[in-house]
């Protein structure tokens, strides 16, 4: 008995609406190839829709066999969500059938809530000599939301405007103009400096339950809340984070696509079922988990990663703030009295990552008390 072959799953992997959306899902191959697929969301909830032809009740799957046309269809509902979500398409190969060797078992798609940009200030140092000193020194944080995307939102310009005070009356001085580089988090997109919203450094450890060791040089360029991006050496984080949840690919933005070098099964394909060439064919996307620092101890430069995974002595680790890139126009600090300080700028968001960001600003690397 011939084989019969499962030669595509193919769905629109960009990320989806907030507010949900419909997609067709198709599974591509030859007449009588029998399958199993599954939808679930991250917390592995089938939220397949029941419409489907083939759908199991009981199994809260869809087992069924490809049509003598040679695709299979089905239009999935994905429900509006009110914090960011991910669902995981996964096909089996069933009885005398087997998966084409291009085809990956599964496809993921991220479904990104707003999320929320806060500006901040403080003083590690000298918090007790500023008046209304705590979390934000009685000044009012300033707040962006916005959609999770590389491309440049709809948010409008934003003006900041602090004023802070001497504590009694004591005098507080600029010692140099701030630069969008004191706010903390890797969020400012400033000329000149090319890596300013990422971070590059060496781990001189091997991770202890996601815990190791920088230099003072390198501990001091991070804050907690950063992602990690990638590393290179032995194995990186996200290599790690793959081989145990077998889903999660690097972190980033948007989804990609990959698409068959075969000439000759794509036009196969576009033979048997006439497929739309400008659809979207892909057997990968990305997923709204993240791998974060939790906690830096800058007393002993040492660094705790969110989860437990294996890095190595010399590995180089790439960490950024989850995408959100802003720019400051007209930063600057201005000296009203011997106590006081004014602080504005013009804020402009260039992109809002996938996480929620917190930026302080170092009054320490600009004012001396």
């Amino acid at each position: 008995m011939q084989t019969k072959l499962i030669k595509r799953l193919v769905v629109n992997t960009k990320n989806l609406n907030r507010f949900g959306e419909t997609r067709t899902i198709k599974v591509i191959g030859d007449p009588g190839a029998a399958f199993l697929l599954t939808l679930t969301n991250a917390a592995n909830v089938s939220k397949i829709s029941a419409n489907a032809r083939g759908y199991n009740a009981s199994t809260s799957d869809i087992d069924t066999v490809i049509p003598e046309n040679g695709i299979y269809t089905f239009n999935q509902t994905f429900p509006s969500v009110t914090a960011s979500e991910k669902y995981k398409i996964k096909i089996k190969k069933r009885f005398d059938s087997e998966l084409a060797s291009s085809v990956k078992d599964y496809i993921v798609i991220n479904q990104w809530y707003p999320t929320t940009l806060t500006l901040t200030l403080a003083s590690a140092a000298n918090a007790s000599s500023y008046d209304s000193h705590g979390s934000n020194y009685g000044v009012t944080n300033v707040t962006i939301n916005g959609e999770v995307g590389n491309q440049p939102t709809t948010v409008k310009l934003v003006e900041l405007d602090w004023t802070i005070k001497g504590a009694s009356g004591g005098d507080i001085t600029i010692s140099r103009q701030p630069k969008a580089s004191d706010f903390s988090n890797n969020i400012a997109n400033d000329p000149g400096l090319l890596l300013n919203t990422q971070v590059v450094v060496k781990a001189l450890s091997n991770a202890d339950r996601g815990k190791f060791s920088l230099s003072d040089e390198d501990a001091d360029l991070i804050s907690s809340g950063l992602v990690v991006e990638k590393s290179s050496g032995t194995k990186s984080a996200i290599d790690e984070i793959v081989e145990e949840a077998e889903e999660v690919t690097p972190p980033t933005l948007a989804g990609t696509t990959e698409e068959s070098t075969e000439e000759s099964t794509e036009e196969e394909e576009r033979s048997e079922g006439g497929i739309d060439e400008t659809e979207e064919l892909t057997d990968t996307a990305t997923t709204v988990k993240q791998v974060t620092v939790s906690a830096i101890d800058k007393t002993n430069n040492f660094v705790t990663i969110s989860t437990s995974q294996s890095i190595k002595y010399g590995d180089i680790i790439t960490l950024n703030n989850g995408g959100t890139v802003v720019n400051f126009s007209n930063l600057k600090a201005v000296q009203l009295a011997d106590s006081e300080i004014r602080i504005t700028a013009s804020i402009k968001t260039q992109s809002i990552g996938v996480q929620n960001v917190t930026s302080t600003l170092a009054l320490d690397n600009f004012i001396t008390v």
